[in-house]
């Protein structure tokens, strides 16, 4: 999801639910940070998740034919470039269950 498109749901929905909160976090096991929304809807607590990570630029592989040593793995990731993932949650008293983005009607 573009920027753009992002802002214009996040505004939306904070005029439709003005007890809406809005957080920022970094993921824990990557690189990234994740935007938050969450708000009382008619279906119960809801979560809203824009995830956005560096893009993968290149993925380089060292071997090592030394007995003891490793093979590792050296990412190249882009400081300009972001891919972005969204996804839309609903709290359940398991959790947080994910929903699908098409069947949501914002």
């Amino acid at each position: 999801m573009i920027d753009q498109k992002w802002y214009d749901l996040a505004d939306m929905l904070e005029a439709k639910y003005p007890e809406l909160e809005r957080y920022d976090e970094d993921i824990a096991d990557a690189q990234g940070t994740r935007e938050v929304l969450e708000f009382k809807g008619p279906a119960g607590m809801m979560r809203v998740v824009r995830e956005s990570k560096p893009v993968l630029l290149d993925k380089t592989f060292h071997y090592s034919h030394r007995p003891g040593d490793t093979a590792r793995t050296e990412y190249t990731f882009s400081d300009t470039e972001f891919s972005h993932k969204v996804r839309v949650y609903r709290e359940t008293s398991d959790g947080w269950e994910e929903l699908s983005v098409d069947s949501m009607n914002f």
